[in-house]
């Protein structure tokens, strides 16, 4: 995914009926730049 140096937080819990994970990852790498995704790009 190419996100390899943003931070991210990523929590599991089992709450619900599911088990399930949820990842909140910043866009913008530790040198400023900004990370570019397939769900970015036009």
């Amino acid at each position: 995914m190419g996100l390899n140096d943003n931070q991210d937080l990523i929590t599991r819990h089992h709450d619900t009926e599911h088990e399930h994970v949820h990842l909140l990852v910043n866009r913008v790498r530790f040198d400023g730049e900004v990370t570019t995704t397939a769900a970015t790009k036009s």
